[in-house]
């Protein structure tokens, strides 16, 4: 009996214990206890530094992951880690020799990464390292880019994912503008909820300050926010006072930049030739994203524009035979044609490209513009199917009358021959991405602007210490615009361009489709390799231990990434004039020589083409940058 009671009360005291004590939360294993991101916009250039301090409070080592978001036109040009004091800087090499040093690591069973393409305009950029019990480090990484104007506005977006709450959060962003700032907007994910209270703006003449400094506890509560702490984007618009109609120049150490930015262009009536892939090859969501483009598109002509439908696969098909006034009545069939397209069969891109560019020849109507648009996953299987001859035969037939601009739809689209083709015709192309929303990323702009040919020279006599914002300008879109170039070079000429592009991406340390990034870890000199992603396109490398694809980036409007590298600007004669077009709306792709005449008279310049380095940089809806060294 008494074995029995002091059983029973043994139970009962487990049971009491058990049910008056709370869980015990686990202590975290590691401590992000500030997170720092500073942007400073000089003249549309943005530096932006990413700086995280983490601790390990175990009593042993561990491995400590840094992973950040970083905008897809951006080049990454520092990362360094802080151990313990010491210091482990990233260099960024020629991407062969790079190459060989990751071979070597990976052969060794030591880890590599890159960084990965996810979405539309985010690069996920992911490494980690070992460090010892309840030591500190310091990840450090910097970014530049070029803001592009769109719809009217400079586009700032910044993301923040630390992954979990932070004590020590600042996001500080200083704007300089030498003309004024005549507008400025903060919006995006960050910006709802709680978070809203945390941020502060301040306007002077020329600079704006936006600061962002979330408590621990406001960084759970956002749309997109958890116990992990941020998740999301700041996207910071703003734009400059336009008082001189011709524009914006500075001068600095030898350098000069131009802004120029027309407005109030007068339009003209377009002729408009849709080809529109209905073939096996777009079945489910490309062809679901065709209709809706069409119908976005259809919604955007006036009453004085004409346009005509033509799908195809194997076969190519004709909805009319003439070109029909975009009136309701004509307007209306034609979207109901749009809803009915069904694909199937093969596809034959060579006969229907060519098929309409007979249908505008047999159309003529003066005082208009001639434009053909091709929706397409960009993989031709039936009747001329070698891409070359296909290139040569759509060049020939359309003889720079009029340009060719090209859709590209899914992640599988063959986008350097859409690319290509349509730079050699006086168009440009854009890849539509597989989500819902492709009538957001068909949103409407006027990207069309006028540009001189302007003079630069290489300014090698400046040693790196000593140069400012506008030299890495300079190089920056030196480099881009390089690299822009090589889709439509050959031979020694591409070669040529080539090494210029990477001599200049080595002196300033940009990582770029040429370049990759080797950064040495303290871990028996443990390497790791960053490179500037192609999107779709699989790394040939073989499997280490890689950076992780982000989850899917800002889901706002988008309007860039026509294409991804190499990536090219479109020059077109029009009127001896030279005009580039670059980062187009769709409605934009309805007005481009519609505003030739218009956009002539804003622009003075002209320098011997013989004489100094062409260079064609436009950045924007309607801004137009000269760039060179001042004399």
């Amino acid at each position: 009996m008494m074995d029995r009671a002091a059983l029973r009360l043994i139970l009962l005291s487990v049971f009491l214990i058990s049910a008056s004590s709370h869980p015990v939360k686990k202590k975290q294993d590691v401590d992000i206890y500030s997170f720092y991101i500073n942007s400073t916009v000089t003249s549309r250039y943005a530096t932006t530094v990413i700086t995280s301090r983490v601790a390990n409070t175990l009593n042993e080592s561990q491995e400590i992951q840094f992973e950040v978001k970083i905008p897809k036109t951006a080049f990454i040009s520092k990362f360094r880690m802080t151990i313990e004091g010491k210091t482990y800087d990233g260099v960024v090499k020629e991407k062969q020799e790079a190459q060989q040093q990751y071979s070597e690591a990976v052969s060794r069973g030591q880890s590599a990464g890159l960084i990965k393409s996810v979405g539309r305009t985010l690069e996920d950029f992911k490494t980690s390292v070992t460090v010892a019990a309840f030591s500190k480090l310091t990840f450090e990484l910097t970014y530049e880019e070029l803001l592009k104007r769109r719809l009217g506005k400079y586009e700032l977006l910044i993301n923040a994912q630390p992954m979990q709450p932070v004590a020590d959060f600042k996001m500080d962003v200083h704007i300089q503008e030498k003309p004024g700032i005549s507008f400025l907007e903060v919006k995006g994910d960050l910006s709802t909820g709680d978070l809203a209270n945390a941020i502060k703006t301040t306007r002077a003449d020329k600079d704006a300050w936006v600061t962002f400094y979330p408590t621990r506890d406001q960084q759970t509560k956002c749309q997109s926010c958890g116990e992990n702490g941020l998740n999301g984007d700041l996207l910071i618009t703003y734009d400059v006072e336009r008082q001189n109609p011709k524009g914006e120049i500075m001068v600095s150490n030898g350098y000069f930049v131009h802004y120029f930015a027309p407005s109030d262009v007068p339009r003209i009536p377009k002729n408009v030739v849709f080809i529109i892939d209905q073939s096996g090859s777009m079945h489910g969501r490309k062809i679901d994203q065709t209709r809706l483009a069409l119908l976005r598109i259809l919604s955007d002509l006036d009453e004085d524009d004409h346009f005509g439908l033509i799908t195809f696969d194997h076969l190519v098909l004709t909805w009319k035979h003439e070109l029909l006034k975009a009136n309701k009545q004509n307007l209306e069939n034609a979207k109901s044609f749009v809803k009915d397209i069904r694909e199937g069969g093969n596809t034959n891109i060579n006969a229907a490209v060519l098929a309409g560019v007979d249908m505008i020849n047999r159309h003529p109507r003066e005082g208009t513009a001639s434009i053909l648009i091709l929706l397409t996953d960009g993989d031709p299987t039936s009747g001329e199917t070698n891409i070359e001859r296909i290139m040569a035969n759509v060049k020939k037939a359309i003889g720079l009358k009029f340009p060719l601009y090209c859709l590209g739809f899914g992640h599988d689209v063959n986008f350097d021959f859409l690319t290509k083709m349509s730079l050699e015709n006086g168009g440009v192309a854009r890849r539509i991405y597989e989500d819902s929303d492709a009538d957001l990323q068909l949103q409407k702009g006027s990207n069309v602007t006028y540009q001189d040919t302007v003079m630069i020279k290489d300014p090698s006599d400046v040693p790196p210490e000593n140069e400012d914002f506008m030299q890495r300008l300079w190089a920056h879109l030196t480099v881009k615009q390089l690299l822009e170039r090589q889709v439509l070079l050959k031979g020694q000429e591409k070669e040529d361009e080539e090494k210029e592009a990477l001599k200049l991406s080595l002196k300033y340390q940009f990582v770029t489709p040429l370049t990759s990034m080797v950064v040495t870890k303290p871990q028996e000199d443990e390497v790791e390799v960053a490179d500037k992603p192609k999107e779709g396109k699989e790394d040939p490398r073989p499997k280490g231990r890689s950076f992780q694809p982000s989850s899917p980036a800002y889901d706002g409007q988008n309007y860039d990434d026509l294409y991804d590298y190499p990536k090219a600007s479109a020059d077109v004669n029009v009127m001896g004039q030279r005009l580039m077009f670059v980062g187009f709306g769709l409605a934009a792709l309805l007005i481009l020589f519609a505003t030739a005449a218009a956009v002539k008279a804003y622009c003075s310049y002209k320098a011997k083409q013989r004489a100094y380095t062409t260079d064609h940089i436009q950045t924007s809806e309607t801004d137009c940058i000269n760039l060179g060294e001042h004399q």
